[in-house]
């Protein structure tokens, strides 16, 4: 007996096509789910980098405006940007001193952790 006629016999003839079928149909959804989650990544690190700008730019402008209200007060035509200057340099070494804490760093884990189950 030939296969095809057995095949034919037990109606399975079609469902070689049927699965080809199913199997390109997954692999395109699959293909669009990952284009979906590309463009939500995409548009929250663009977001998340516009945000970083702004509050840059706002901390940049404030620190600006605190050393000169600072020069006024001091009477000093420098003194202030010293002052903040030296305010941004500590909190610098502090930063730099604490980059090895493994508290901080577990809770920062923790943290994101928190956030991607918050996510899904």
């Amino acid at each position: 007996m030939d296969a095809q006629k057995v095949l034919k016999f037990l109606k399975l003839d079609n469902i070689f096509d049927h699965l080809s079928g199913y199997i390109e149909d997954r692999v395109a959804i699959l293909k669009l789910e990952l284009q979906e989650e590309a463009a939500s990544f995409g548009a929250k690190i663009l977001l998340l980098g516009i945000m970083f700008m702004l509050g840059l730019a706002g901390l940049l402008f404030l620190s600006i405006a605190m050393a000169i209200f600072l020069n006024i007060i001091l009477n000093h035509s420098f003194g202030g940007f010293l002052i903040v200057g030296g305010f941004y340099l500590v909190l610098t070494v502090i930063a730099y001193s604490l980059k090895d804490n493994e508290s901080i760093k577990n809770s920062l884990y923790k943290t994101i952790g928190q956030s991607k189950e918050k996510e899904n």
